[in-house]
């Protein structure tokens, strides 16, 4: 009879500990909308990219340069070019930034853009260690949309994310803004080993259990 409420007591015990572990939710990893900090991010040598105001500018692009005016929120974005078009580069015109997950089970990152990129020669991609993840599918829009991929597989290391606008030499349009960009994970709480307290908690359940099945009969 002993040996058996000590298994019970063992088993209820780290039950009892185990219910109360449970997701500490999705928490905040990284955010940032450039107000006065490139938030982290890197350019690639040889690169348009560069953060600041956007503005009108006076150069003519070959195209509608529907992405021109302000920022999501705030005053400040990235951008392939502030106040002109992109380069025709014949290239990937790069921003980059290495993220780490190694405690997180889930992860995904958001960001508000638009753009006029003409898509039948350039792209704009999102990769993360080389992955494509998201790709701009429309030439242009003129109004700021949010985009979110996951990052669940990558959970548990590291990451390199990575904004590209690949130019031809064909074709050059107001090209990508990005604004308040945003990295959320959840990681759980590690189930703690059975303690003296826990398994005499359990125990005091299993006798109780037992008193109230024998009170029954």
């Amino acid at each position: 009879m002993t040996k058996t409420i000590s298994a019970a007591a063992a088993v209820l015990g780290t039950a009892l500990l185990a219910a109360t572990a449970s997701s500490a939710g999705a928490g905040p990893i990284y955010s940032s909308g450039f107000e006065g900090s490139d938030g982290g991010w890197s350019v690639t040598a040889g690169s348009d990219w560069e953060r600041g105001i956007p503005v009108d500018g006076a150069e003519a692009c070959d195209g509608p340069e529907s992405a021109r005016g302000g920022a999501h929120q705030g005053s400040e974005v990235w951008a392939t070019n502030l106040d002109g078009c992109h380069a025709n580069a014949e290239g990937p015109l790069t921003i980059s930034q290495s993220f780490d997950l190694s405690a997180y089970e889930t992860a995904s990152f958001s960001w508000w853009q638009r753009h006029d990129i003409f898509i039948f020669y350039d792209r704009g991609e999102l990769r993360a260690d080389g992955q494509l993840l998201y790709e701009v599918t429309t030439l242009g829009r003129t109004d700021w949309a949010r985009e979110a991929v996951s990052l669940d597989a990558f959970a548990g290391g590291t990451v390199e994310l990575s904004f590209t606008l690949q130019a031809s030499q064909v074709i050059n349009r107001a090209g990508w803004y990005l604004d308040e960009m945003a990295l959320v994970g959840e990681r759980a709480v590690p189930v703690p080993e059975p303690t003296t307290a826990s398994l005499l908690l359990g125990g005091l359940a299993a006798l109780a259990f037992g008193r109230r099945r024998r009170g029954a009969r």
